[in-house]
């Protein structure tokens, strides 16, 4: 629990701190493109909902009860998962073992293909890493595995029409209850990359 705790308070300090920096671009204090400043609110929203998901769990089925109760449950909850859906980065989830359980609309486009071709499939098998990159990407999930701090890198990608981009990874591990649950990705490149 102290592991959540250190990583939901972690998250509200990077989420503040990026809307301090937003609001003194804004401002004209500080002097960032338009570009960057886009980029730092996409990953403030993608930690902040990533925060709220380990915290409140995503379920695998909406219920449909009429219920009061659930119904504003499951309206909380559905906001931050459609954040997630219709962020602009690439975002993935590996379990524990490395098998992907979740990808949204973004890396589906990103990559050229659709979830049920790649949900179940262990990253190593699922073909976007380059041979190139692979051993990176298996080093890194390893060492988050473990507990040990991995950090962000560069990595080149291949999409199911067999074109590819290179993109900045980063990733954190997933700590439900102090154990070791997954990875979540995040694919961070540029609309001239995308378009390559």
């Amino acid at each position: 629990m102290a592991v959540f705790e250190n990583f939901k308070h972690q998250t509200i300090i990077l989420f503040a701190s990026i809307a301090i920096a937003l609001a003194i671009a804004t401002l004209g204090i500080l002097s960032i493109d338009a570009w960057a400043t886009t980029r730092v609110a996409s990953v403030a929203v993608i930690m902040l909902a990533i925060a709220f998901m380990v915290e409140v769990g995503v379920p695998k089925k909406r219920q449909t009860s009429l219920m009061d109760t659930h119904l504003s449950e499951l309206t909380g909850e559905s906001r931050f998962q459609d954040i997630v859906e219709e962020a602009p980065d690439p975002i993935l989830m590996l379990d524990s073992r490395g098998y992907l359980s979740f990808i949204n609309k973004t890396a589906e486009a990103a990559f050229g293909y659709r979830r049920k071709e790649l949900l179940g499939k262990h990253f190593a098998e699922l073909g976007v890493f380059s041979a190139n990159s692979l051993p990176k990407a298996m080093k890194e999930f390893t060492l988050l595995m473990s507990g040990n701090p991995s950090s962000n890198y560069s990595a080149d990608f291949v999409r199911k029409d067999r074109s590819g981009f290179g993109a900045e990874v980063s990733h954190k591990p997933i700590i439900i209850g102090g154990k070791f649950e997954g990875i979540e990705i995040i694919v961070h490149y540029s609309e001239e990359k995308k378009k390559a």
